[in-house]
């Protein structure tokens, strides 16, 4: 009986040492969350708000100017290209205003 119930109480201890880790967890991850989330930027967001103007997706933006999805990528990495926006899942989505600084990054290539 006494082994028993010396075994409960480490037993309720343990559980309790694991609880405690757990809300302190909790208690990081919202901080760390909530310091992300007020550092994001409006470009930064995973979601942008919809905007009155034609938006296009990568495959049509390579398609139309023959380049490949890495260049593009790249492009973007570099900063050439600047303000991609995404959509619900993430994924890049090219406005008017994109559309005519790849143009500019083309001629520029032409050119020299």
């Amino acid at each position: 009986m006494f082994l028993r119930n010396f075994l409960i109480q480490k037993n309720q201890e343990k559980t309790k040492k694991y609880l405690d880790i757990a809300r302190f967890f909790d208690m990081i991850m919202s901080i760390f969350s909530i310091s992300t989330m007020n550092n994001l930027s409006s470009e930064d967001a995973m979601v942008t708000r919809k905007n009155s103007g034609k938006t296009y997706k990568t495959k049509e933006i390579c398609d139309q100017f023959d380049i490949s999805r890495a260049t593009l990528f790249r492009w973007e990495s570099e900063g050439m290209l600047r303000g991609v926006g995404r959509d619900w899942r993430g994924w890049r989505v090219y406005s008017e205003n994109n559309l005519r600084n790849i143009e500019k990054i083309i001629r520029g290539k032409n050119a020299g």
